[in-house]
């Protein structure tokens, strides 16, 4: 069974082995992919098995972000590694404004709604200053700073707490997205 979470313009469908050429085409663009770990080409060979692999683990939850007006893919946005009550937040690249800011939104609610977690944390290269500082918007509290990776980037590292989630006033996305659409 597939999950799927939609919101006001956006709409978050779990990734299947299906989706390989998507993915592939979102990962090996060179403009979207100098802040991940890896700038490494990957198969779509590759891309299903891991996906695959991904989805065997019960608590990781990979999402194709989807333009809810046009259906467009323009992303990705995932939860996974969970360990008790925290999991982290990442695997999120998004083409489109609008649907960045509002896949931030639904991944966050599923985690802590869904999932029942405690802690979200995420780790974002230092110099995707505008995802990081996103992150602020939603509550996101810097922790530290890491080199990580093959690439040995810097990263913050932040996360967000269930009560804080659950007491922020997120109305403001609501207008954003009103004025975006």
């Amino acid at each position: 069974m597939t999950i799927t979470l939609t919101g006001n313009a956006t709409i978050l469908e779990e990734v299947t082995p299906d989706d390989a050429q998507l993915l592939c085409d979102l990962r090996n663009d060179p403009q979207r992919n100098r802040f991940l770990s890896s700038t490494a080409t990957i198969s779509i060979e590759d891309q299903k098995a891991w996906t695959k692999m991904n989805a065997a683990k019960k608590d990781n939850f990979y999402f194709k972000v989807l333009d809810k007006k046009s259906g467009d893919f323009c992303g990705t946005v995932a939860i996974y590694d969970k360990v008790g009550t925290k999991a982290e937040f990442g695997r999120y690249v998004c083409t489109k404004p609008l649907q960045a800011i509002e896949s931030e939104f639904l991944i966050l609610k599923f985690g802590f709604d869904v999932m029942y977690l405690d802690t979200i944390f995420c780790r974002t290269v230092k110099d995707n200053k505008n995802v990081w500082n996103q992150h602020y918007k939603y509550g996101f509290k810097d922790i530290r700073e890491e080199v990580l990776g093959p690439r040995k980037m810097l990263h913050m590292i932040q996360e967000l707490h269930k009560d804080e989630f659950s007491n922020f006033d997120y109305s403001f996305i609501d207008k954003l997205i009103d004025r975006l659409k």
